[in-house]
Protein backbone atom coordinates (compact mmCIF):
# COMPACT_ATOMS: atom_id res chain seq x y z
CA UNK A 1 0.00 0.00 0.00
CA UNK A 2 1.42 3.06 -0.75
CA UNK A 3 2.81 5.69 1.83
CA UNK A 4 0.41 8.77 2.18
CA UNK A 5 3.70 11.05 0.97
CA UNK A 6 3.95 8.55 -1.98
CA UNK A 7 0.52 9.22 -2.96
CA UNK A 8 1.17 13.19 -2.50
CA UNK A 9 4.54 13.38 -4.53
CA UNK A 10 3.14 11.55 -7.30
CA UNK A 11 0.07 13.62 -7.47
CA UNK A 12 2.33 16.91 -7.40
CA UNK A 13 4.75 14.89 -10.11
CA UNK A 14 1.54 14.43 -12.21
CA UNK A 15 0.24 17.60 -12.56
CA UNK A 16 3.59 18.83 -13.85
CA UNK A 17 3.17 17.01 -16.52
CA UNK A 18 -0.23 19.38 -17.27
CA UNK A 19 0.59 21.13 -21.01
CA UNK A 20 1.34 24.75 -20.98
CA UNK A 21 -0.84 24.23 -24.17
CA UNK A 22 -3.55 23.64 -22.61
CA UNK A 23 -7.01 25.63 -22.02
CA UNK A 24 -6.09 28.45 -19.91
CA UNK A 25 -7.73 28.57 -16.55
CA UNK A 26 -8.02 32.56 -15.75
CA UNK A 27 -5.89 33.80 -13.24
CA UNK A 28 -4.52 37.07 -12.59
CA UNK A 29 -0.84 36.91 -14.20
CA UNK A 30 1.12 39.55 -16.55
CA UNK A 31 2.17 38.39 -19.93
CA UNK A 32 5.17 40.15 -20.04
CA UNK A 33 6.26 38.16 -16.55
CA UNK A 34 4.52 34.67 -15.96
CA UNK A 35 6.22 34.66 -12.73
CA UNK A 36 4.42 37.68 -11.24
CA UNK A 37 1.47 35.99 -10.60
CA UNK A 38 -1.80 38.59 -8.53
CA UNK A 39 1.08 40.74 -8.36
CA UNK A 40 2.73 39.54 -5.55
CA UNK A 41 6.51 38.73 -6.21
CA UNK A 42 8.44 37.07 -3.61
CA UNK A 43 12.24 37.39 -1.91
CA UNK A 44 14.53 36.30 -4.63
CA UNK A 45 16.61 33.79 -2.11
CA UNK A 46 12.57 32.52 -1.38
CA UNK A 47 12.01 31.55 -4.57
CA UNK A 48 15.43 30.39 -5.26
CA UNK A 49 15.31 27.93 -2.65
CA UNK A 50 11.96 26.94 -4.05
CA UNK A 51 13.69 26.60 -7.37
CA UNK A 52 16.50 24.70 -5.68
CA UNK A 53 14.00 22.27 -4.50
CA UNK A 54 12.60 21.64 -7.51
CA UNK A 55 15.97 20.96 -9.34
CA UNK A 56 17.12 18.20 -7.26
CA UNK A 57 13.65 16.13 -7.90
CA UNK A 58 13.91 17.09 -11.74
CA UNK A 59 10.68 19.14 -11.38
CA UNK A 60 12.06 20.93 -14.84
CA UNK A 61 12.81 17.61 -16.61
CA UNK A 62 9.43 16.41 -15.63
CA UNK A 63 7.32 19.46 -17.47
CA UNK A 64 9.52 19.35 -20.64
CA UNK A 65 8.65 15.88 -21.11
CA UNK A 66 5.32 16.27 -20.34
CA UNK A 67 5.01 19.39 -22.95
CA UNK A 68 6.89 16.73 -25.34
CA UNK A 69 4.09 13.82 -24.64
CA UNK A 70 1.13 16.19 -24.98
CA UNK A 71 3.10 18.04 -28.60
CA UNK A 72 3.12 14.42 -29.32
CA UNK A 73 -0.42 13.65 -28.75
CA UNK A 74 -2.04 17.14 -30.59
CA UNK A 75 0.28 16.60 -33.63
CA UNK A 76 -1.83 13.19 -34.33
CA UNK A 77 -4.80 15.59 -33.98
CA UNK A 78 -4.19 18.97 -34.43
CA UNK A 79 -0.54 19.07 -37.01
CA UNK A 80 -0.35 22.57 -37.62
CA UNK A 81 -1.61 23.81 -33.73
CA UNK A 82 0.84 21.21 -32.51
CA UNK A 83 4.18 22.64 -34.61
CA UNK A 84 3.08 26.26 -33.75
CA UNK A 85 2.95 25.33 -29.93
CA UNK A 86 6.54 23.46 -30.60
CA UNK A 87 7.35 26.70 -32.37
CA UNK A 88 6.39 29.04 -29.46
CA UNK A 89 8.32 26.70 -26.78
CA UNK A 90 11.21 26.46 -28.89
CA UNK A 91 13.30 28.33 -26.42
CA UNK A 92 11.75 26.64 -23.05
CA UNK A 93 14.20 24.72 -21.07
CA UNK A 94 14.11 22.53 -17.80
CA UNK A 95 15.19 25.96 -15.70
CA UNK A 96 12.68 28.41 -17.31
CA UNK A 97 9.57 25.62 -15.95
CA UNK A 98 11.80 25.61 -12.54
CA UNK A 99 11.35 29.33 -12.26
CA UNK A 100 8.08 29.71 -12.87
CA UNK A 101 7.20 26.97 -10.62
CA UNK A 102 9.29 28.24 -7.75
CA UNK A 103 7.24 30.99 -7.56
CA UNK A 104 4.33 28.93 -6.98
CA UNK A 105 5.88 27.29 -3.91
CA UNK A 106 6.82 29.75 -2.60
CA UNK A 107 3.97 31.36 -2.16
CA UNK A 108 2.69 28.25 -0.11
CA UNK A 109 5.78 27.56 1.69
CA UNK A 110 7.79 29.45 4.18
CA UNK A 111 11.48 30.22 3.26
CA UNK A 112 12.70 28.15 5.97
CA UNK A 113 10.02 24.81 4.78
CA UNK A 114 11.71 25.54 1.29
CA UNK A 115 15.50 25.57 2.51
CA UNK A 116 14.75 22.16 4.44
CA UNK A 117 13.41 20.56 1.42
CA UNK A 118 16.26 21.75 -0.92
CA UNK A 119 18.68 20.45 1.52
CA UNK A 120 16.86 17.47 1.78
CA UNK A 121 15.86 16.46 -1.63
CA UNK A 122 20.15 16.66 -2.53
CA UNK A 123 20.73 13.16 -0.32
CA UNK A 124 20.49 10.38 -3.06
CA UNK A 125 18.19 8.30 -0.99
CA UNK A 126 15.49 11.36 -2.00
CA UNK A 127 16.26 11.67 -5.58
CA UNK A 128 16.58 7.70 -6.05
CA UNK A 129 13.01 8.15 -4.86
CA UNK A 130 12.15 10.94 -7.44
CA UNK A 131 13.51 9.08 -10.16
CA UNK A 132 11.91 5.81 -9.51
CA UNK A 133 8.75 8.52 -9.67
CA UNK A 134 9.76 9.58 -12.87
CA UNK A 135 10.66 6.28 -14.61
CA UNK A 136 7.32 5.28 -13.48
CA UNK A 137 5.66 8.20 -15.17
CA UNK A 138 6.89 7.60 -18.13
CA UNK A 139 6.59 3.80 -18.26
CA UNK A 140 2.89 4.42 -17.93
CA UNK A 141 3.22 2.56 -15.06
CA UNK A 142 1.69 3.03 -11.02
CA UNK A 143 4.61 3.67 -8.60
CA UNK A 144 5.47 0.74 -6.77
CA UNK A 145 7.17 2.05 -3.52
CA UNK A 146 7.22 -1.08 -1.24
CA UNK A 147 9.57 -2.64 -4.47
CA UNK A 148 11.78 0.42 -4.17
CA UNK A 149 12.38 0.40 0.02
CA UNK A 150 13.20 -3.50 -1.12
CA UNK A 151 15.95 -2.14 -2.84
CA UNK A 152 17.43 0.93 -1.17
CA UNK A 153 19.89 0.81 1.88
CA UNK A 154 19.22 1.64 5.42
CA UNK A 155 21.05 5.04 4.68
CA UNK A 156 18.83 5.76 1.62
CA UNK A 157 15.46 4.73 3.12
CA UNK A 158 16.53 6.50 6.47
CA UNK A 159 16.80 9.95 3.83
CA UNK A 160 13.35 9.41 2.46
CA UNK A 161 11.84 9.17 6.48
CA UNK A 162 13.87 12.35 6.90
CA UNK A 163 12.56 13.65 4.08
CA UNK A 164 9.02 13.09 5.00
CA UNK A 165 8.73 14.04 8.45
CA UNK A 166 10.64 17.18 8.16
CA UNK A 167 8.61 20.24 8.51
CA UNK A 168 9.15 20.93 5.27
CA UNK A 169 7.76 17.65 4.59
CA UNK A 170 5.13 17.98 6.09
CA UNK A 171 4.10 21.53 5.01
CA UNK A 172 4.24 20.09 1.22
CA UNK A 173 1.64 17.38 2.00
CA UNK A 174 -0.63 20.01 3.80
CA UNK A 175 -0.56 22.61 1.11
CA UNK A 176 -0.07 19.86 -2.18
CA UNK A 177 -3.71 20.65 -3.03
CA UNK A 178 -3.37 24.41 -3.35
CA UNK A 179 0.14 24.17 -5.09
CA UNK A 180 -1.39 21.68 -7.52
CA UNK A 181 -4.33 23.55 -8.42
CA UNK A 182 -2.10 27.02 -8.92
CA UNK A 183 0.20 24.94 -10.73
CA UNK A 184 -2.78 24.16 -13.40
CA UNK A 185 -3.05 27.75 -13.81
CA UNK A 186 -0.11 29.26 -14.12
CA UNK A 187 0.65 26.41 -16.87
CA UNK A 188 -1.75 27.12 -18.99
CA UNK A 189 -1.69 31.05 -18.87
CA UNK A 190 2.37 30.82 -19.40
CA UNK A 191 1.52 28.82 -22.56
CA UNK A 192 -0.83 31.42 -23.70
CA UNK A 193 1.97 33.93 -22.65
CA UNK A 194 4.77 32.18 -24.97
CA UNK A 195 2.10 31.85 -27.65
CA UNK A 196 1.22 35.15 -28.25
CA UNK A 197 4.37 35.63 -27.59
CA UNK A 198 5.98 34.01 -30.60
CA UNK A 199 2.86 35.64 -32.56
CA UNK A 200 3.66 39.45 -32.03
CA UNK A 201 7.37 38.41 -32.97
CA UNK A 202 5.92 36.82 -36.18
CA UNK A 203 3.96 40.27 -36.70
CA UNK A 204 6.89 42.06 -36.45
CA UNK A 205 8.80 39.83 -38.93
CA UNK A 206 6.20 40.03 -41.43
CA UNK A 207 5.41 44.16 -41.44
CA UNK A 208 9.09 44.60 -41.03
CA UNK A 209 9.57 42.52 -44.18
CA UNK A 210 6.67 43.85 -46.05
CA UNK A 211 7.84 47.44 -45.03
CA UNK A 212 11.59 45.88 -46.70
CA UNK A 213 9.28 45.09 -50.09
CA UNK A 214 8.23 48.43 -49.98
CA UNK A 215 10.64 50.65 -50.34
CA UNK A 216 12.32 48.62 -52.59
CA UNK A 217 9.59 48.76 -54.92
CA UNK A 218 8.98 52.29 -54.94
CA UNK A 219 10.09 53.01 -58.37
CA UNK A 220 7.86 50.12 -60.18
CA UNK A 221 4.53 50.83 -61.38
CA UNK A 222 2.79 48.94 -58.42
CA UNK A 223 3.12 47.44 -55.53
CA UNK A 224 2.31 44.44 -53.84
CA UNK A 225 -0.08 44.55 -50.37
CA UNK A 226 0.46 41.68 -48.12
CA UNK A 227 -3.42 41.33 -45.93
CA UNK A 228 -2.31 40.20 -42.33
Amino acid sequence: MPHPFAAAVICALTLLFVSACSTPVPVQIQLDNPMRVGGEVQSPNHINAAKGFLHNIGAGDLALIGLAEDLATRAREEPGMAELAQRAFAGVNDEYFEQVFAEVYARHLSYSQLVELEKLSANDGVQRFFQALLQAELAGEPFDDEALMRQMNADEITEILVFAESNGGKALIQMQPEINRELLEVSGVLGEALIRQYIQQQKALMLNDENVETQSSETMPTTRIQTL
